[in-house]
């Protein structure tokens, strides 16, 4: 026992203690609604009664509002009623004042603007072309992918890679010759970081240490303020969303008799392989011819997740996109002539027709004669 405490002072201590908590239930007893405020007495039960009473109310901005005075009816409108033993219920028509809250504020229930949901998504069309620098390509090389292509290409590859604004040419018909061998020879080694030496944290000062801890202040920066501050050297480096250049994403574009230019993308380096490779991030890709003088658009066929036949390429061709035994793109080893035809793996139309979405055709397959073949590694500095 606790010296100086009895039992007495211990019993008193208790008492206190009860009193006081029957004391506030009491207390929040009495701000709860009884039965008499949602209840009109006998009285007051008839029309105009009611009426000038609560019109009164009304007046009176000032006057504690009760329950029973938000479900009394408004002088001159009709109410439904039911009896019971004390009085008459009786629910007023709901008004502005107090309707309940539909929406955040400011939302119209009843209005016609079609609001964000979180499904919506900008239209491929409507995308922003994000220009790049096309680099590697000599001057007297005949062109397949225009600053055109490039610009609206790097809108639809995945965001990772979008960070870099540099295309380098890893292989071209006309640059590099008719080769299949040469094309994978040429992609291998654009896409090795031991050959090209090509590192994020390459500086021309060798110093890696505070070069790591520079650029992650400076990640994103363009190329002359890296350069200005003496973290980067004039050597290409990888971009910001990369680790190494043998992250690099690859877009291939051929060119055919019609000046029509198509193609596809894929996430890794082409080799010749005896079974299919790639993700979904790879899509199949075609020049669209514009109407009545507007300008074409590049439309893009996504992977539809049916199967996983991505990429297949051996040493006697090259194809992306496959399955039921079509092929979207198919280009065979002397790099002279290809087909197109609508696969599973991106339920695309014909490539080579130049036509606009679901204008194409998707049945049979087309043949085309490859007047221009490159390779590019997209997602560099």
């Amino acid at each position: 026992m606790v010296a100086g405490f009895s039992p007495a002072d211990w019993t008193g201590s208790i008492r206190k203690t009860w009193t006081t908590l029957r004391g506030i239930q009491s207390e929040i007893a009495s701000h709860l609604p009884s039965a008499s405020d949602f209840i009109v007495p006998e009285d007051e039960a008839e029309q105009g009664g009611s009426s000038s009473k609560h019109g009164a109310a009304d007046s009176n901005p000032g006057a504690p509002l009760r329950a029973r005075d938000l479900f009394a009816p408004a002088a001159g409108s009709a109410s439904t009623s039911s009896a019971s033993s004390s009085g008459t219920l009786r629910r007023a028509p709901i008004h502005s004042s107090t309707a309940p809250i539909s929406g955040a504020p400011g939302f119209d229930t009843t209005s016609t603007r079609k609001w964000n949901t979180g499904q919506w998504t900008l239209d491929e069309k409507e995308k922003r072309a994000i220009p790049v620098t096309l680099s590697n390509r000599r001057d007297e090389t005949e062109s397949v992918i225009e600053p055109f292509h490039a610009s609206r290409l790097q809108a639809l590859l995945p965001p990772r890679l979008q960070l870099g604004k540099r295309w380098s040419l890893l292989y071209s018909l006309d640059q590099h010759g008719i080769s299949l061998q040469t094309l994978y020879h040429r992609v291998s080694s654009g896409l090795d970081p031991t050959k090209i030496k090509r590192s994020v944290s390459d500086t021309v000062t060798g110093n890696t240490d505070t070069d790591e801890a520079a650029e992650g202040w400076l990640r994103g920066a363009s190329r002359e303020t890296q350069q200005a501050m003496g973290t980067r050297s004039s050597r290409m480096h990888v971009g910001g969303g990369l680790s190494s250049i043998s992250d690099a994403g690859l877009i291939i574009a051929l060119k055919d008799e019609g000046d029509n230019v198509f193609g596809a993308f894929v996430n890794e380096k082409l080799r010749p392989q005896q079974h299919y490779y790639g993700s979904g991030e790879c899509f199949l890709w075609k020049t669209t011819v514009g109407k009545g003088g507007e300008e074409g658009g590049v439309e893009q066929y996504k992977w539809t997740g049916r199967n996983d036949y991505m990429v297949l390429s051996e040493s006697t061709f090259l194809s992306v996109g496959g399955g039921e035994g079509k092929f979207g793109l198919w280009v065979d080893g002397n790099l002279e002539k290809g087909v197109s035809s609508c696969c599973p793996a991106f339920d695309n139309e014909i490539l080579c027709d130049g036509k606009a979405r679901g204008e194409g055709r998707k049945e049979g397959e087309g043949r085309f004669e490859c007047y221009g073949l490159e390779v590019w590694a997209v997602g560099i500095d």
